[in-house]
């Protein structure tokens, strides 16, 4: 809050209108992070067995846990050395007619930048934590999940499952459903290539919205019966980003298929992959990491499982 407090009365002294200042200074993702940090504070602790996080991983706030990385311990004990200077605040105030951070806000920044370093070491343990992905059979929300697992995957976070929710079961012979039941049984499908090699379980849709202790326990029994559910069901990277001679190579997992069976298109910055199945062509829409976007798709090719597709910047 004091840091925010501190950007917004800077920005206003640099003209801009103050709630606008206040707008900017509310940078996104900072609430978060800033939720986030409260986890670091509870393991750090010891004060429960496991913690689960209801929400969106939200892309600026997993950013923002690496401020301290571009930053690096040298600039973090430079910014400590600053601090003594703040006492001549007042002084510089006038010279450069902004406001100067305080000690003490310094010493906070400090210690955020400490916390966040922490926090990001228990993200990245796959030992201690996993990521869940939980999504509807439907075109949007499984395209926001692919989109997820990718940038967890390229920050080192691990997940370890996802749960596809309100599935409606193959045996409902409503006529009005036929279509939903239909274009549910190509999303599943796509959702398996699209995730794979990560574990799915489906959850089905009930008749009714599922409220209480005792809906939630059935629901439960459904998706784990006699499993932990807390037990790590699979560690590992959906897609592999490497540096290589010349370029960038992206290795990514499409077991059970062969090279006839698989055609590779480049459409800004998603890749088309189409997969021939028992339910016609299926495509597989893989956004691509940022490293990528200024290159060009020369070469893909099919070993073991795995797709390696190979891009160089344009001679």
């Amino acid at each position: 809050a004091e840091l925010m407090e501190y950007l917004a009365s800077f920005l206003s002294s640099r003209g801009l209108d103050e709630t606008l200042a206040y707008e900017i200074a509310n940078l996104p993702g900072v609430t978060g992070v800033a939720s986030l940090l409260k986890v670091e504070g509870y393991w750090r602790k010891k004060a429960y067995d496991i913690i689960i996080v209801d929400g969106v991983p939200s892309g600026e706030a997993l950013r923002i846990l690496f401020i301290p990385d571009m930053l690096g311990r040298i600039s973090r004990k430079l910014l400590g050395a600053l601090a003594p200077l703040t006492d001549f605040a007042s002084v510089v105030k006038k010279v450069v007619g902004a406001p100067v951070p305080s000690r003490d806000l310094v010493k906070k920044e400090i210690k955020v930048l400490e916390q966040m370093e922490a926090l990001k070491r228990i993200l990245t343990d796959f030992d201690l934590t996993s990521v869940r992905l939980v999504a509807n059979p439907d075109y949007f929300s499984l395209s926001n999940i692919k989109r997820t697992y990718m940038v967890l995957s390229i920050y080192g976070i691990n997940v370890d499952l996802a749960i596809v929710n309100k599935v409606i079961p193959e045996t409902e012979r409503s006529t009005y459903l036929k279509g939903w039941v239909e274009a549910q049984k190509k999303h599943l499908e796509e959702a398996h290539l699209n995730l794979s090699p990560l574990p799915i379980k489906y959850l089905k849709l009930y008749g009714c919205e599922l409220m209480g202790v005792e809906d939630l326990r059935k629901a439960a029994l459904e998706l784990f019966g006699d499993e932990d559910p807390t037990k790590v069901y699979f560690k590992g990277k959906p897609m592999t980003v490497r540096k290589v001679d010349g370029g960038v190579e992206i290795v990514l997992n499409i077991p059970y298929v062969s090279k006839e069976e698989v055609e590779v298109e480049r459409t800004g910055d998603e890749l088309m992959v189409y997969v021939l199945t028992d339910i016609g062509r299926v495509g597989l829409i893989i956004p691509l990491p940022a490293i990528v976007y200024t290159l060009s798709l020369k070469k893909a090719k099919l070993i073991n499982g795995q797709l390696h597709l190979y891009f160089q910047r344009e001679k």
